[in-house]
C-alpha cells in the first residue's frame, strides 16, 4: 500500500511539472499580441434613389457601416470603416424594381482578426460556478470566450469559491483583464461575434491592456482581403 501511495503521489507531481513546463511554453513562445488589424475589403453597395445627390459619397460609407460593421467576414469581425478609397461600377439592377444603384466598393477596415497559438489580452464579463465546474465567461466586444477551471489547472486554482491564477494573491472577477492562449476558432460569415476556445495563461498588465485590447497597432499594414466579401440583400435593414 506504502508503494501503491507512492506511485501515486509521483503521478500528480509529474502532471503538476508537465502543467508548470505547458505554462512555461505558453509564457514564453507565445507572446501577447494585436487581435485587430487593417484590410483591404471589396463588397457592393448599393444606394437608394433618394440618396443619389451631391452628397452620394456619404451615403456610400453610412450604407456601407450599416451593412458590413459588427460582422464577420471568413476571418474575422469588421469593428470600423476607416476610408471608402475606390468606387465605380454605379449600375442599376434591372431585375430590382426599387430603381436602387449598385456600386463596386473597395475600403479599408479594422478587423478582428484572432489568430489560432496566440495569446489574447480578453475581459472577464463573469464567473459562474454550474454546479460542476466554475465558468469564466471573458471576450472583448468582438470575441467571446468561456474558461473552464477544470481544463486550466496548471495555471487556476480553486480555494473557498474563488479562482486564483498563477499564485496572484488577487482572485479572478469580473471586469478583469487576463491573457487567454487561442486553441480554436469559430468564424461565420455574417455572424455578430466571434467564438474561440483556449487557455487561461495569466493577468494581464495594465501596459499589455493598452497595447492589446481594443486597439489598432500604430504602424498599420494594410492587408488586401483575398475574397469578396458577400452579404445577402437584407443586410442592409431600413435605409
Amino acid at each position: 500500500m506504502v508503494i501503491h501511495g507512492h506511485c501515486i503521489l509521483n503521478k500528480k507531481m509529474i502532471i503538476i511539472h508537465i502543467n508548470i513546463l505547458f505554462l512555461f511554453i505558453l509564457m514564453e513562445a507565445y507572446q501577447s499580441v494585436n487581435t485587430f488589424k487593417t484590410v483591404e475589403i471589396c463588397t457592393k453597395v448599393r444606394l437608394k434613389p433618394w440618396q443619389m445627390s451631391y452628397d452620394y459619397k456619404s451615403f456610400l460609407k453610412k450604407n456601407l457601416e450599416k451593412r458590413v460593421v459588427g460582422k464577420c467576414t471568413n476571418d474575422g469581425m469588421i469593428t470600423e470603416i476607416k476610408q471608402i478609397t475606390d468606387y465605380n461600377s454605379n449600375i442599376i439592377v434591372r431585375e430590382d424594381f426599387s430603381g436602387d444603384t449598385e456600386f463596386n466598393i473597395t475600403y479599408v477596415a479594422i478587423v478582428c482578426v484572432p489568430l489560432i497559438n496566440t495569446v489574447a489580452v480578453l475581459k472577464i464579463k463573469s464567473i459562474i460556478f454550474d454546479s460542476v465546474d466554475f465558468l469564466t465567461y471573458c471576450g472583448n466586444g468582438f470575441i467571446t470566450c468561456v474558461l473552464r477551471a477544470s481544463k486550466n489547472t496548471g495555471t487556476i486554482t480553486v480555494e473557498q469559491g474563488k479562482l486564483f491564477v498563477n499564485g496572484n494573491e488577487t482572485p479572478l472577477k469580473q471586469d478583469m483583464y487576463i491573457k487567454v492562449y487561442i486553441t480554436e476558432k469559430r468564424v461565420i460569415a455574417g455572424d455578430d461575434t466571434i467564438g474561440v476556445m483556449g487557455k487561461m495563461v495569466d493577468i494581464a498588465t495594465k501596459e499589455e491592456v493598452q497595447m492589446y485590447y481594443k486597439s489598432t497597432p500604430e504602424v498599420e499594414e494594410v492587408e488586401v482581403a483575398e475574397t469578396d466579401v458577400v452579404y445577402n440583400d437584407d443586410d442592409y435593414g431600413d435605409i
